[in-house]
């Protein structure tokens, strides 16, 4: 019966190791973002231009940027970053739907379906997240 069983999984098998690889993805481009550099005796600063949008196969970590950032010992952003506390108001103020609708009724009705039965393959009540918008909630 071992034998048989075995002859059954090899035989299933072969179409998977008759598949060829997938060819490899093209290298990325390098984009080279601008990096400055200002120094003095004992201080180097590197202003780097940051990258917010980049179209894909574009790669800016390149060598002098990943040697940049490797080397330095403090990291300083552009943005203004608000504490925890004000964070969570921040994101609670936008995720919350309005009164008087639920997320479950916004969805429309191929998705509503979709999402009740996640919500009960995950053993969570159908209105858990009922008082969020579906970005959130997802």
């Amino acid at each position: 019966m071992k034998t048989s069983l075995s002859a059954v999984a090899l035989f299933l098998a072969l179409p998977a190791c008759a598949q060829q690889t997938p060819a490899p993805a093209p290298a990325a481009k390098d984009a080279d973002p601008a990096l400055w550099v200002v120094k003095d005796e004992d201080t180097t600063i590197y202003l780097f231009g940051t990258v917010h949008v980049l179209k894909p196969g574009l790669s800016w970590f390149d060598e002098a940027v990943k040697s940049a950032f490797d080397g330095s010992k403090e990291l300083v952003l552009e943005m203004v970053e608000p504490d925890a506390a004000t964070m969570q108001q921040i994101v609670l103020s936008k995720a919350t739907q309005p009164a008087g609708t639920t997320l479950t009724a916004s969805l429309p009705e191929p998705a509503r379906g979709k999402y009740l039965k996640a919500m009960t393959d995950l053993g969570l009540p159908a209105a858990a997240f009922d008082n969020y918008k579906p970005w959130f909630a997802a």
